[in-house]
């Protein structure tokens, strides 16, 4: 199962909390705005600190069992998507 975040923006020197303790997810985190803005987030860890920089029309996949952070300090607002993927994917080959 995928749940998406949608479209959200977050603006300016702004972090967002994301995650869980526990269970180990995956999480698919995409910048979409435009690479000729020069907007680039970062995916910090538990700690808050920037850790992995998410540029534009990009998309980076993280796995974990903690909480992590979005970070905008950009200059100017950034789109972006957040979605979690549950559950093991299943595939039967039939021959």
């Amino acid at each position: 199962m995928i749940s998406g975040s949608g479209h959200l923006e977050i603006a300016n020197n702004t972090q967002r909390r994301y995650g869980r303790t526990g269970a180990r997810r995956q999480f698919v985190i995409a910048n979409t705005s435009a690479i000729a803005d020069n907007r680039t987030l970062f995916v910090g860890g538990s700690d808050g600190a920037k850790a992995i920089p998410v540029f534009g029309k990009n998309i980076i996949t993280i796995e974990t069992d903690s909480e992590f952070y979005i970070i905008n300090d950009s200059g100017a607002a950034v789109t972006y998507t957040v979605a979690e993927v549950f559950g093991i994917l299943r595939v039967q080959v039939v021959q």
